[in-house]
């Protein structure tokens, strides 16, 4: 046998002296370079034929014989394959780039040629409107938005009267339209946002319209965002603000309008307070009123007092302290007790124990937060020491609230009295700040400036608590006109059907063939 790798040398040698005969015959005295012609397989293989070690001892070999028929004949010596490239991964192509809403992120600076067009585009002799227009496009393709964020844009933009949608075209442009505009132009018949016809004259005298940013941004982010979206964490509302920020940031960097630079700095202001309120409005709207103001409601009246259904057979599993199923007479009493044993005077607490108090007024109120105050360390101790440990979890550190009445101007005066609470009395005359108390792990959802609506309720003595909160806001809240043009359509003729005309035009006919 013999070896293959022999075979294969011998074979590849041959084959170059058959090339280089070949040459020399055609060429004549040309010089040939034969070792830049033929590539060989093997690194260690011997170049020329004397080099070959003889496989067979006497005369030529199978190999020999056969290269003697093809003697003349040029032949092309095999070359060695070159190595299959590598595949590139196409999948996380892109996946690394900036997308432009990184906390940090900056613009790059404008090169000559970009500030000439923007000077142009953005120059002060060119509408509000063209030049918003403008700049939302091309803040768009500067930007890279996944679906959570352009729907958050894109429900800013609508809710601050930027239509988003194709302006005037379904598909692609015709040649005629492609001809007659330059880029600027078909780039503005192709814009996906835009502002409508009756508002083109906003931010000029006359115009039933102005340009408020500030004001969308309070509207916007205190009253649709907790709406429309579903932002559970701090993080998730804080990216939320960050989209509108950025964008605030891109017409102040750009000088897109800068007769309205003040407008958005107050606007940006707005997102700083929004980072942080946005969170903890959606938290203390789950958790108040509180244990404590739940416990008075429960004694003295309200929306907990039959609320309780612990005690019944099919609810005795889930504990006797579930918000979902009331609290029981026993637990508020001693709730109550421990509450005002911190907060309450030597007076309050005698009639507490005589079952002397009871309910004198009640009413729905609107009121602005406007002081949180934690317990000093007389009361962390009162409630370490002297507080009982039975139902521990309920009898948590009270701290208070100072508030005062605020009127929300996106409602109707409601005065609602019955079962003898008379919303016309105590309550309704404050004119002045009072005083509610709350434990002390819901105070650090609540801030100055917060907006709680709820039914306020007073006893004989004084005492103040709250329940059946029905909203709870940011300080910054304040509605506009916008909220008013929430789905509205621009109304159109109506037409009927045709076969509604023609029962029409028979009820005459009808009517005098039953006469």
């Amino acid at each position: 046998m013999i070896p293959i790798s022999s075979l294969l040398n011998e074979d590849l040698s041959s084959l170059q002296n058959i090339a280089q005969q070949a040459l020399t015959n055609t060429s004549g005295d040309a010089h040939v370079n034969t070792q830049t012609d033929v590539e060989m397989t093997s690194g260690s293989a011997p170049t020329t034929a004397e080099q070959q070690p003889s496989t067979h001892a006497d005369g030529p070999s199978q190999y020999e014989e056969d290269d003697a028929d093809h003697e003349g004949e040029t032949v092309s010596a095999p070359r060695a394959e070159a190595a299959p490239k590598k595949k590139k991964n196409k999948g996380r192509k892109g996946k690394n780039k900036p997308t432009g809403f990184e906390e940090y992120y900056v613009d790059a600076p404008l090169t000559p040629e970009e500030s000439k067009e923007e000077g142009d585009l953005y120059n002060p002799s060119r509408t509000f409107v063209e030049r918003i227009e403008a700049c939302i496009q091309r803040y768009k393709a500067k930007r890279k938005f996944d679906s959570e964020r352009k729907d958050i844009f894109d429900k800013w933009m609508a809710y601050g009267g930027i239509i988003t949608g194709p302006k005037a075209f379904g598909g692609g442009l015709d040649t005629n339209t492609l001809e007659s505009n330059d880029a600027e132009g078909i780039a503005t018949l192709t814009a996906t946002d835009y502002v409508s016809g009756d508002k083109y004259r906003v931010g000029q005298e006359g115009s039933a319209f102005v340009v408020d940013f500030e004001g969308v941004a309070k509207a916007f982010l205190a009253s649709r965002v907790p709406l429309n979206f579903d932002l559970h964490t701090l993080k998730m509302n804080q990216a939320c603000v960050a989209i509108i920020r950025n964008f605030l940031n891109y017409l102040i960097y750009h000088n897109v309008c800068p007769e309205y630079n003040e407008q958005i700095y107050a606007a940006r202001h707005v997102c700083d307070r929004a980072d942080k309120e946005l969170f903890a409005v959606k938290e203390a709207s789950s958790r108040l009123p509180g244990p404590f103001n739940a416990a008075c409601s429960t004694l003295f009246g309200g929306y907990y007092k039959h609320l309780y259904s612990g005690d019944q057979e099919w609810a005795e599993e889930l504990g006797e302290i579930s918000g979902s199923i009331g609290m029981s007479n026993k637990l508020a009493t001693r709730i109550v007790q421990a509450g005002f044993g911190a907060y309450g005077s030597m007076e309050l607490c005698v009639a507490a124990n005589a079952k002397k108090l009871e309910l004198i007024a009640s009413t729905p109120l609107g009121f602005e937060i406007t002081e949180v105050i934690y317990a000093d360390n007389d009361t962390r101790k009162y409630y370490q020491e002297d507080v009982p440990k039975t139902f521990s979890r309920a009898f948590q550190v009270l701290g208070k609230i100072k508030a005062r009445p605020w009127v929300n101007p996106d409602e109707p005066e409601d005065d609602r009295s019955d079962d003898g609470e008379d919303s016309g009395g105590v309550i309704a005359q404050l004119g002045y700040e009072f005083e509610l108390w709350i434990e002390e792990d819901l105070l650090e959802y609540c801030f100055v400036g917060m907006k709680i609506e709820a039914e306020i309720k007073q006893l004989n003595y004084g005492v103040l608590y709250f329940d059946s909160v029905s909203a709870v806001r940011t300080s910054f809240f304040q509605p506009i006109a916008n909220d008013m043009m929430i789905g509205w359509v621009e109304p159109t003729e109506m037409k009927q059907s045709e076969a509604e005309r023609i029962e029409r035009e028979n009820e005459p006919a009808m009517e005098m063939d039953e006469g």
